[in-house]
């Protein structure tokens, strides 16, 4: 996220949105590398064998972030809308897998160390899609807080400050999600 930390990201934004093509351009240059990282984090979850590319993930998002007409408040807002948008294009291709073949071949993920969440779990993306929308009816926070940790790559301090409160307040947060996913993963199993 190094690139993503200019200052400028924020104007190509709003000069993008005001239909600039060549800030439309630069602003391509500029996060491309965060949105690679991005889809690199989701794809790590994904089994082995997943036929689709990180790059074609980004492709996808950003393909669908141009059609949007959203107002963006900053590269935060950008990223975690852009790595939402990821998340969405690998639960779309899961249920497409999973419609061709009737219900066999579920996708999993696997969340490891590097992930924060749990050492060796698979869990199926359609699984984790769902409890992340419920999350996201228990406590809107959390669930945010969760995923800008965990496929955005932003630091706790980064996570406060987007979601606009105290550090200790996001690592209650993430902590709370973190155990919530777990049992309401797990609870599904049984």
């Amino acid at each position: 996220m190094d690139k993503m930390n200019n200052p400028d990201i924020t104007q190509l934004l709003v000069d993008w949105q005001q239909g600039s093509h060549v800030a439309f351009n630069r602003l391509v240059e500029e996060v491309y590398p965060a949105l690679k990282k991005i889809a690199n984090s989701h794809m790590h979850s994904e089994r082995a064998s997943h036929t689709m590319q990180a790059t074609a993930i980004v492709n996808e998002a950003y393909e669908k972030m141009v059609k949007l007409d959203q107002a963006w408040q900053d590269r935060e807002h950008f990223l975690s809308l852009a790595s939402r948008m990821m998340r969405h294009i690998l639960v779309d291709y899961a249920r497409a897998k999973q419609s061709q073949k009737r219900g066999g071949d579920w996708i999993s993920v696997t969340f490891d160390e590097q992930l924060g969440l749990w050492d060796d779990d698979q869990v199926d993306i359609l699984s984790l899609d769902q409890s992340l929308s419920k999350l996201a009816d228990i406590d809107k926070t959390a669930a945010d807080a969760i995923e800008k940790r965990l496929f955005v790559g932003m630091s706790n301090q980064e996570v406060a400050k987007s979601c606009e409160v105290s550090l200790a307040t996001i690592e209650r947060k993430i902590k709370f999600a973190k155990a919530w996913l777990y049992n309401d993963l797990h609870s599904a199993e049984t």
